[in-house]
């Protein structure tokens, strides 16, 4: 009761007296403030002394600034500090050091199960090269009209069995000419003599006319008939001849991502595995090439012929080679794994007279890498019939692309004629695997497949392979290329993202432009030789043979140049025959101040036999009659190696000194120096000590002396030709 009665008191008070307590509280605040602010005033500063230092501070300050002499404090107070004059170096943030291991995505989200089209990875690395070599392949030509005829040569009959073979060769023929056209120039031909090449300038006026399928040749047993009378042509004997083709080829091979390929499918149609990936492809359908062509004129300007544009290489390639070759080369061995000729991912390479031309190795990290692995693991290679085997195993987007050999592209040959391995297609489709190089054929998207194990080594590229056989010297190519993909998607509306995926049908990767522009460079060369080497050259060959050393043989007031140019045919007679020819073509001649460099010249020539099957040395008659005279004639046949170069002057050759000790006149022969002017006006130098070093004339006489050497010989040793297959036994 007490503490009840304390409680109530104390509200009392404050309901009677709370007024007067509040008055209180608030006095003694008051006179707490008042004396905080008397003590500040007490110690206030005076304000006239104030301002009068400032005043003061600022004269100084003003004196200072007009004083010429500067304090060391002054200099000391100026000096930067060092993070300001040490310039600030960005430190580079590696990707590793962020690297995610979540998910890339709000894991609360609902993810997209729907499908969406795959991204078409572009190529990777790539190599660019250069090719000059003639292939085997049919004498074809087309007349004004545009008909076919074929060159056929004069055998023994032949009987009903083998008229079938004939028969069966007429339908190949059509079949190979089908969409062949005549050919003709595209573009406008460098001027002869314009443009100096590495080692040279170019005499000739041959390199930029091409090689003309339709001039016919001339051999005593060819002869042309229409396409049309191939029948009529068997039944007398008259087989279809074979000649040599001249070919300048850019090659370039490219790596195709076929591992990343598949894992993006894998990404993109939401599948649970890689092998399941490979079901649905990648299935390729070929590749587009955009060209660039332009050239250096005299002046250094770069004129462009042809700006970049899509160009049609399939059927440049269809008339220029596949129209006319008889067999193409087969990369047979561990290459072959990476090569799809079934989805048009590599053009075929028609097959060249070996002794004149090969095709370079692949130069590619990965794809040599890879087959490093494979030889290590000791697999398989492939040899020429598992690839037939492989690509009919399910047809080819086109012919264009299927590799032929000449016994199963004609019917005709024996193997012994074409040179090549006589491959026969399997008479049944081996059975279905994954869709892997080195693996049989492919199924359809989602088929479930048979094969028990995969390849040990797992292919990771394929390779890509694009031939410009329309190239000239003298221009300068570029080109852009981009992979074309069937789409796994198409026509599958219920199982995309958005239907407008199952609408396309292809789909294309990135433009990738090859950055090496090549430059085919000029096809004649000049270079200044030895005196001495040719004047024992000439004694050895006709020292018999009096007046026509005296003819051949270097004057004391000239030198001796030589040319060299890869001849892509050589004409046969005042008409328009031509032989083709398609190798480097080489020839020694003197000259003197004030003449034209070059001459027409005899020189041992190789041309190509149809009889024969073969390279075979003709040579012109070695007499002629002038007026009532009777003319002796070098062996070997006429070719001519005019140009308008002009030579200025020359140093060395044969050389006239008189001895300081005895008196006496000594000649000797020494190195010589021309000076040359170009038809342009330009002048340049050659030097004989130079040229004997140059690895391009060396590599240019290498080849042609051992092509001479090997004619020459298989001359000495008699041969009855190839095999004919129509012939009785």
């Amino acid at each position: 009761m007490a503490k009840g009665k304390s409680k109530a008191d104390i509200a009392q008070i404050l309901v009677a007296k709370g007024e007067v307590l509040a008055m209180a509280v608030a006095g003694l605040f008051l006179f707490v403030f008042l004396v905080w602010g008397a003590s500040r005033w007490s110690g206030a500063k005076n304000p006239t002394e104030l301002a009068q230092n400032l005043d003061n501070k600022a004269d100084q300050v003003q004196r200072k600034i007009r004083a010429p002499e500067v304090s060391e404090a002054d200099m000391q107070d100026a000096v930067l500090p060092e993070w300001l004059q040490k310039p600030h170096k960005q430190q580079p943030v590696s990707v590793e050091w962020f690297s995610t291991t979540g998910p890339q995505f709000d894991p609360i989200a609902k993810p997209d199960t729907k499908r969406e089209n795959p991204l078409v990875l572009p190529i990777g690395a790539y190599q660019v090269d250069l090719v000059r070599a003639p292939m085997k392949g049919y004498d074809i030509t087309f007349d004004n009209q545009g008909q076919a005829r074929i060159g056929v040569i004069t055998t023994k009959a032949v009987n009903e069995k083998d008229k079938a073979k004939q028969k069966e060769a007429v339908e190949a023929f059509r079949g190979k000419l089908r969409g062949a056209r005549p050919v003709v120039q595209t573009q406008p031909q460098p001027q002869p003599g314009v443009g100096p090449g590495p080692g040279g300038v170019n005499p000739y006026g041959q390199s930029g006319e091409g090689f003309n399928a339709n001039a016919q040749r001339i051999e005593k047993a060819l002869k042309y008939v229409p396409l049309d009378e191939l029948d009529k042509a068997g039944e007398a004997g008259e087989l279809p001849a074979m000649t040599v083709i001249p070919l300048r080829m850019v090659i370039i091979n490219a790596e195709v991502p076929y591992k990343k390929q598949v894992e993006e499918i894998k990404r993109a149609l939401r599948l649970p595995s890689f092998e399941e990936a490979q079901l649905w492809g990648p299935l390729y359908d070929g590749y587009e090439v955009q060209r660039r062509v332009s050239r250096v004129l005299p002046g250094g300007k770069t004129e462009v012929f042809q700006d970049w544009s899509d160009y049609n290489y399939e059927d440049k390639y269809a008339d220029l080679i596949n129209a006319r070759k008889l067999a193409d080369h087969f990369e047979d061995g561990y290459l072959s794994h990476f090569i799809r000729y079934d989805m048009a991912l590599a053009l075929p390479l028609p097959k060249l007279v070996e002794e004149l031309g090969s095709y370079p190795n692949v130069r590619l990290d990965a794809i040599n890498a890879t087959i490093k692995k494979m030889r290590d693991a000791s697999t398989k290679q492939q040899s020429p019939s598992d690839l037939m085997t492989r690509l009919t195993s399910r047809p080819p987007r086109k012919s264009l692309f299927t590799p032929q050999d000449g016994a199963t592209a004609s019917g005709i040959f024996s193997q012994e004629l074409v040179g090549g391995p006589v491959i026969t297609p399997p008479k049944a489709a081996p059975p279905k695997g994954l869709f892997a190089p080195g693996t049989g054929g492919y199924p359809k998207p989602g088929e479930a497949s048979n094969q028990e194990v995969a390849p040990p080594i797992q292919i990771e590229q394929l390779l890509l392979r694009f031939i410009d056989v329309d190239v000239k010297p003298g221009y300068t190519y570029e080109y852009r290329v981009r992979l074309r993909m069937i789409n796994p998607n198409h026509d599958r509306f219920k199982e995309v993202a958005i239907p407008q995926y199952a609408k396309v049908k292809e789909v294309f990767s990135p433009w990738a432009q090859i950055a090496d522009a090549i430059t085919v460079p000029t096809e004649s060369y000049l270079y200044a030789i030895d005196p001495a080497a040719f004047r024992k050259k000439v004694e050895e060959e006709y020292g018999k043979e009096r007046d026509l050393k005296e003819r051949l043989q270097a004057k004391d007031n000239q030198v001796v140049v030589e040319m060299a140019s890869w001849l892509e045919q050589v004409r046969t007679d005042a008409g328009g025959n031509r032989e083709p020819v398609g190798a480097w073509v080489v020839a020694d001649m003197p000259v003197g101040r004030g003449e034209y460099v070059g001459r027409k010249q005899y020189i041992k020539l190789p041309l190509w036999s149809s009889k024969d099957n073969q390279y075979v040395l003709r040579e012109v008659a070695d007499r002629t009659i002038i007026g009532k005279k009777d003319i002796n004639l070098p062996r070997g046949w006429l070719v001519d190696f005019t140009t308008k170069s002009v030579l200025v002057d020359f140093e060395g050759g044969k050389v006239v000194t008189k001895s300081p000790v005895t008196g006496k006149s000594v000649t000797e022969d020494v190195a010589a120096e021309m000076l040359i002017v170009r038809p342009d006006g330009k002048l340049f130098v050659k030097n004989s000590l130079t040229d004997e070093v140059d690895e391009n004339r060396r590599k240019i006489i290498g080849d042609w002396d051992k092509w001479i050497s090997v004619v020459q010989q298989r001359r000495a040793t008699p041969t009855t030709g190839a095999e004919n297959p129509f012939e009785k036994k």
